[in-house]
């Protein structure tokens, strides 16, 4: 993931207006499929929607100098409730631009937040384009549905809030601490202060943290899956991800085996080096030179 785009995930204020939802499980279609099926009650939000998540979090970086200019947004409905009631909160004018099918429930549930709304075209392709002209009559500034890495940033994983909730118990019980964005410079000193870096990742492509943390001197604990126990090695302590108990012990075996310690930070300095983007470099100009003989 671009680190910028992680950057401002991370950073999102859309708990300024929006609700951490709670998961709720299904029973009858639970039944029905023979599973556990959940329900992420996005119902609950005040516009009974996630779409205020990721038009908020647009909206609220507008500088404050520019946001007389107002908003302006194409929607058949949950978007422009968004855009709207966020209009509302943070002062600013808003037009939204809907097709003249649109219910009439669905009209007056974005005309209650105040914004202006303008009808145009029998379908949303239509409605787009004419607020694509809007936008340079107006001087309003566009509030994409989806094609914005702020909206993007602000919508979040469906699974977030259940996360960040575990992560504030944690914090509450004294057991863990939520850092949220930590500045790529500061990295290195927060990994240099930690008794190990635990990685029980599912999934990861490249591995990159681990050898960050072979690079900062700590103990690597991570899944003996996917691309990790390539690019760990024999560098570090490897474990099933999804097995408490591998990765309680290998977290005693960093904090407790003192003998132990100094044979793993050496390894994993050894092997950090393997992986410089020189060598990368060379190493990837040697498959397309092999390709070319």
């Amino acid at each position: 993931m671009d680190q910028s785009l992680f950057k401002d995930i991370l950073k999102a204020r859309v708990y300024d207006v929006a609700k951490r939802t709670p998961m709720e499980q299904a029973p009858t279609l639970s039944s029905i499929w023979g599973n556990s099926i959940f329900i992420k009650r996005e119902d609950l939000q005040p516009i009974f929607s996630f779409k205020i998540r990721g038009a908020y979090n647009r909206m609220v970086a507008i500088p404050k100098e520019e946001r007389a200019k107002g908003v302006i947004c194409a929607s058949a409905g949950n978007h422009g409730q968004g855009v709207a009631m966020s209009a509302r909160i943070l002062g600013m004018p808003a037009w939204v631009v809907m097709p003249t099918t649109t219910p009439d429930i669905k009209i007056k549930a974005v005309a209650r937040f105040g914004a202006e709304i303008v009808l145009a075209g029998d379908h949303y392709s239509q409605a787009y384009d004419h607020c694509l002209q809007l936008v340079e009559k107006l001087g309003a500034q566009m509030i994409h549905p989806f094609d914005d890495p702020l909206v993007i940033a602000g919508q979040q994983g469906w699974r977030s809030d259940v996360l960040r909730q575990r992560l504030a118990d944690l914090e509450a019980s004294g057991f863990g601490r939520w850092l949220n964005y930590v500045p790529r410079a500061d990295i290195f000193a927060l990994l240099q202060s930690a008794q190990a870096l635990v990685f029980p990742s599912l999934y990861e492509g490249f591995g990159l943290p681990v050898l960050e943390g072979f690079a900062s001197r700590i103990p690597v604990i991570t899944s003996n899956t996917t691309s990790l126990p390539e690019v760990a090695g024999d560098a570090a302590l490897m474990v099933d991800p999804e097995s408490v108990e591998q990765i309680a012990e290998a977290m005693r075996r960093c904090i407790d085996g003192v003998s132990e310690r100094p044979a793993l930070v050496e390894r994993g300095l050894e092997q950090a080096k393997r992986f410089t983007w020189q060598a990368t470099a060379e190493r990837t100009l040697a498959v397309y030179h092999s390709m070319l003989r």
